[in-house]
């Protein structure tokens, strides 16, 4: 008699595959057949869902000859397969929580959030950037020099316009909070940040008008009772932000250019972080919300009611600052320069427009604001060496023929 069966060394194998396959059709036996007849389930669904930059237009699965061969029918496929399945977000968040519950990794944003201690979130680059400040033989003297040398030349263009110009230098999470930053990354917290002390004493040299916001940070981090960056947040939240704020009010006053009032503020803790205060969070896409403490800042309208315009240029650090300048009614008008080059907003009493520097074949109509504003601000992240912000501007100004030629 022929026996037919599996082989004893070869059923625990066999039963691993069964449970394996089991265990990759489920989800699709759910979603092709379970969810679209009984709907989803509660604890199954979840209002935060994958986010993009792009809105597709629906697409039905026909399948035709025509559609098979044109790939229309493929394409359909893979779209569906790629957003519609109804449990496909639910398990992208399960598969991230797995990996930064267990092993403190994520690998969202292109691998650039970094699982610190007691569960900080950084951005890789800001790391980076703090290991480069202190390290000397990653920048020169001379280029710093030459840096200021090109701020001073800015400060000496508009002033001849008769536009108020000043520099900022904006804080970062790794050097606000460095003792957080996983062991692998061979910090020195107790190291000197050389390129920014070397640049600051080179800005004082030079006379040039500016405010060091990431030395104002690290002096009131611990100074309110809630940290100045969000637990799991790359920017500053509102308190810092309110405090530099504060600070750039002051600037302008002491020049006497503007009579301006004192810049006031109440602050409330909230443990709901949302916005700004919970982005890395967000990019992260967990299973799981988290609390943990963070600043609401509410304005005090200036009784000057001055309604200036500005021109920005500079990155994500600026969109508080803005925000609240807006708010005590000392700037009315404020035209951004995300990277001077990437995206141009436009904001007026909260409303805020966005136009895309491709568009523009000449760069006179784009960079307009830039000649017309009676506040000049040029903004550097502390963690950023290499002042691309400053660099931009700079070529523009002189560098640039039609720029030169719209200055005068």
């Amino acid at each position: 008699m022929i026996r037919i069966g599996i082989p004893k060394e070869r059923r625990f194998q066999c039963i691993a595959y069964a449970v394996g396959f089991i265990f990759l059709c489920l989800p699709l036996f759910l979603d092709l057949i379970v969810i679209p007849v009984a709907g989803i389930p509660a604890f199954l669904s979840s209002s935060y869902k994958l986010m993009g930059f792009t809105q597709q237009k629906p697409m039905s699965m026909n399948l035709s000859l025509k559609s098979f061969f044109n790939r229309e029918f493929q394409e359909s496929v893979e779209h569906f397969a790629g957003n519609d399945l109804p449990l496909r977000s639910l398990l992208i968040r399960t598969n991230n929580q797995f990996y930064y519950s267990i092993f403190n990794k994520c690998y969202m944003y292109k691998s650039n959030i970094v699982v610190g201690k007691k569960g900080r979130l950084y951005e890789y680059g800001y790391i980076m950037g703090y290991n480069a400040n202190r390290d000397a033989g990653l920048f020169r003297m001379e280029d710093i020099e030459r840096s200021v040398r090109k701020i001073k030349e800015l400060r000496d263009f508009f002033r001849a316009r008769g536009q108020f110009f000043f520099y900022l230098i904006t804080p970062s999470k790794a050097e606000c909070y460095p003792e957080f930053i996983p062991n692998r990354f061979s910090c020195n917290i107790s190291a000197e940040p050389l390129w920014r002390n070397r640049f600051v004493e080179e800005l004082d040299k030079s006379g040039i008008l500016y405010l060091d916001a990431s030395r104002l940070s690290l002096e009131n981090r611990d100074a309110y009772g809630i940290p100045l960056f969000p637990e799991k947040g790359t920017h500053w939240n509102q308190l810092a932000a309110a405090l530099a704020t504060r600070e750039i009010v002051e600037l302008i006053r002491k020049t006497g250019h503007y009579e301006v009032d004192d810049f006031e503020f109440g602050c409330a803790v909230s443990q709901k972080p949302e916005g700004s205060d919970a982005d890395l969070l967000g990019l992260a896409n967990l299973l799981f919300p988290y609390r943990y403490p963070t600043a609401m800042v509410s304005i005090k309208p200036n009784k000057t009611d001055l309604r200036l315009k500005m021109a920005s240029v500079g990155g994500s650090f600026l969109d508080l600052p803005h925000r609240f300048l807006q708010q005590n009614h000392f700037i009315d008008v404020i035209d951004y320069f995300f990277y001077f080059d990437s995206v141009a907003f436009h904001e007026v009493k909260g409303e805020i427009s966005a136009r895309n520097p491709a568009d523009y074949h000449d760069k006179r109509a784009l960079y307009a604001p830039l000649l017309l504003a009676d506040i000049v601000l040029l903004e550097g992240n502390v963690a950023s060496v290499s002042l691309g912000n400053l660099n931009k501007l700079y070529d523009y100004i002189f560098n640039d023929r039609r720029a030169a030629g719209h200055a005068q």
